[in-house]
């Protein structure tokens, strides 16, 4: 297997640099608590940024490809997310892309301070760009009017940010602060960013982090209203990372393609469908034990708990991840979407209902404001056919999917693991999956509660055809869309000690660069990079 395939793990060795000093301090606990940011480390991370970029500069050839590739780099609330972001676009320049840069300046977040002298990190290590490459500043183009379609993404947005940023679709506490900021910030930037638009001529591409967080969301919105594609990235965990050639990296966009990619090239009779089914047994087995990549779900603890015989199991999402913000579609909110259907459960049949708090919100870097249990007393007092399973309860998710009938989902992996373990799935989301044939979604909730009257009265079924698209789509999602290196968002302050060059010779960077530049999901790209030692077996090629 390839070393993309696997994570890749090689932390750079060599004594800390000056930046590593002044964040081992107590320095940083006290600058923090004065202006929310170490600045003295950015200092240093100006002057390590400019160093690489002067040294990658002239590896860059004149000629270039003529497609033309925008990058957005803006402050990013004080991360490495700008300079990374510079580098993949001086990266896509190196491979024949015509590039232009564009900073945007205007205000966001509530750290003014930090907000400015990261903006002015940036312009500085910008200025050395501009001599070979367009960089042009969001705040020099002349405003146009909003339109209501303008006002309603950007409330849209401002909604769902407040939720990301409380940690919580319940806390109520500062969200209408925070929603009232998000819009009169994202009001501003909306004007600009729909007069560069009217302003420039349009690339083929648009790339910008994340794609809701920030003004990124306003990129996205503008420029697909444009028929511009958007390329985003977003940071997984240390040493991984997500990435799409056309639409939310966080929420798996790209994923529908390159599903029925590897299914058209199995019908066309190309090799690697059977490896695909035999990786998704591995990972599924793997993800059940909790002894996967990641680790998220709590392992197979041996309970003889029978409370799941026949029950509906409702498989919850952290309602703040940007994984599932935004997806709703027969409801309106998270928290409306669970009390409904437990509701209508309650009042329309005698069947138990599980409800299933996501295991990795038993981990302090995913955990939540949102109170289930309190909602579930509030709303349905003691109910005896209803049980909620915390976080942190050591139940095994998969040990429950053996025993219920069928499976209520949001966007959660475990709808694709339910069906193909051959249980019924429900949803009113629009994820990824939603669409591919192997659950029943419905986008309104007269179809919904349809939906759910027919899986309690055994009307809906999953056969061994469903069952293989789920874990062919499992494969996708699972083996294949992640990127693995140290070159990423989180760990700037290791790799930018490195000159660019190295990364730019990267295999994930590699497959990042091509899914930018041609538009191909980086699962298609991870796929066939496992299926080449079975290719060149089959053809007899070395």
């Amino acid at each position: 297997e390839p070393p993309i395939a696997q994570p890749r793990i090689h932390p750079i060795a060599h004594a800390p640099s000056i930046s590593d000093r002044i964040a081992m301090t107590p320095i940083k606990k006290f600058l923090k608590n004065i202006v929310g940011y170490n600045p003295v480390a950015w200092v240093i991370y100006r002057k390590e940024m400019k160093a690489r970029v002067a040294e990658f500069l002239p590896t860059i050839p004149d000629e270039c490809s003529g497609k033309k590739f925008d990058i957005i780099i803006s402050p990013w609330l004080g991360t490495g997310v700008p300079f990374f972001t510079l580098c993949l676009g001086l990266m896509i320049a190196r491979n024949g892309g015509e590039v232009r840069f564009v900073i945007d300046d205007l205000p966001y977040g509530a750290n003014h301070i930090r907000h400015k002298q990261v903006l002015s990190a940036i312009r500085d290590v910008m200025r050395n760009v501009g001599q070979r490459f367009d960089v042009l500043t969001l705040s020099d183009f002349a405003p146009e009017p909003l339109s209501e379609k303008d006002r309603e993404e950007i409330t849209r947005l401002a909604e769902l940010n407040a939720t990301w940023k409380l940690r919580g679709e319940m806390a109520e506490k500062g969200r209408a602060k925070l929603v009232a900021r998000e819009i009169a910030q994202n009001s501003l930037a909306q004007e600009h960013i729909a007069g560069f638009f009217k302003a420039t001529s349009h690339p083929e591409m648009v790339l910008t982090p994340n794609g809701f967080f920030g003004h990124s969301g306003l990129w996205m919105w503008t420029a697909r209203e444009h028929n511009i594609r958007v390329a985003t990235f977003d940071a997984g965990t240390k040493q991984a990372i997500l990435v799409a050639s056309d639409g939310l990296a966080c929420q798996l966009q790209d994923i529908p393609r390159a599903f029925r990619q590897l299914q058209k090239g199995h019908q066309a009779g190309e090799v690697g469908y059977d490896l695909a089914i035999s990786q998704a047994n591995e990972e599924l087995m793997n993800r059940r034990s909790g002894t996967d990549r990641f680790a998220y779900q709590i392992g197979d603890t041996g309970s003889e708990d029978d409370a799941g015989n026949g029950a509906i199991l409702i498989a919850l999402n952290s309602s703040w991840d940007a994984a599932a913000l935004g997806v709703h579609r027969a409801f309106e909110s998270n928290t409306g979407w669970i009390v409904e259907t437990v509701r209508y459960l309650l009042e329309n049949t005698d069947l138990g209902i599980i409800v299933r708090q996501h295991p990795i919100e038993r981990l302090p870097i995913a955990a939540t404001t949102d109170d289930y249990a309190r909602l579930f007393d509030s709303e349905f007092g003691s109910q005896e056919r209803l049980r909620f399973i915390a976080a942190d309860e050591p139940i095994n998710s998969y040990a429950l999917l053996e025993k219920v009938a069928a499976v209520v989902v949001h966007t959660s992996t475990f709808g694709i693991e339910a069906a193909a373990f051959g249980k019924p799935v429900i949803t009113g989301s629009e994820s990824y999956y939603a669409n591919l044939g192997f659950v029943a979604y419905a986008d309104n909730k007269e179809g919904y509660f349809d939906l759910l009257s027919r899986a309690v009265s055994s009307q809906l079924s999953v056969g061994p055809i469903e069952q293989e698209n789920a874990k062919l789509c499992y494969y996708v999602t699972q083996c294949c869309n992640w990127l693995f290196s140290p070159f990423n968002p989180v760990e700037f302050t290791q790799w930018v000690r490195e000159p660019i060059e190295q990364w730019f010779h990267d295999p994930a960077t590699k497959i990042m660069l091509e899914t930018f530049m041609t538009a191909t999901p980086v699962a298609s790209l991870n796929h066939r990079n496992r299926l080449a030692p079975a290719v060149a077996a089959s053809t007899g090629m070395p």
